[in-house]
């Protein structure tokens, strides 16, 4: 069921701080894996992203990493990737992308960016939303309790599923929306956040009784 928004008032709220700049790993594997799973010619008519040949001409590894940066050579970051398993190299020198990145290594810098950076503004979203009328953000749940075992299993499998299809989808949007020109020199600009999170665990005792 949709979680109910709470109200309060008189509620001070500090500037949040700003967040700080990301890692390169970030901003380099993120827009060439954001390139590879929402545009031509990277995806293919499913609209999910492309088998490439590592070299040759056409649509290959090495175009697509060259297509969105020049600071780092294609074989060093498919070397990157592949101790980092977002892609494999298979017999014929084929690139295959790993649907589920990119999920950084535990504890790494892009890893500890990520959590700051999404607790920060699901904070704020819900701190707006409790102190705001109306509420300003999207921040809706569906929860369940008391489930048998692989009914939450068969929930989490399909919210994972929805999930990955949504953030494809806006992906894809976003690449569409940024090829239009850019804003004028100097233009205010903004951010957009979409966080989907997903939790599975034992019941409380005494929780939905």
């Amino acid at each position: 069921m949709p979680a109910r928004q709470a109200r309060c008032a008189g509620v001070r709220l500090d500037p949040p701080p700003q967040p700080e700049q990301p890692p390169a790993v970030v901003t380099r594997s993120g827009r060439i894996i954001a390139t590879w799973l929402g545009t031509a010619p990277w995806i293919g008519p499913d609209g999910r992203p492309r088998v490439l040949p590592r070299t040759g001409p056409g649509a290959s590894f090495d175009a697509l990493v060259s297509s969105v940066t020049t600071d780092m050579r294609p074989r060093a970051v498919l070397d990157e990737w592949l101790s980092q398993h977002l892609v494999t190299l298979d017999g014929q020198d084929r690139v295959t992308l790993n649907v589920a990145a990119f999920i950084p290594p535990p504890g790494q810098a892009a890893q500890l960016h990520y959590f700051a950076r999404n607790l920060h503004d699901h904070i704020a979203a819900a701190t707006a939303n409790v102190t705001q009328v109306p509420p300003p953000f999207l921040e809706r749940s569906v929860h369940y309790d008391r489930l048998p075992g692989p009914v939450a299993a068969r929930l989490e499998a399909l919210g994972r599923e929805g999930a990955q299809e949504l953030l494809l989808r806006i992906n894809r949007a976003a690449l569409d929306m940024l090829a239009e020109p850019d804003p004028a020199p100097g233009a205010p600009t903004r951010r957009v956040n979409l966080g989907i999170y997903l939790f599975v665990g034992d019941d409380l005792p005494g929780e939905g009784a």
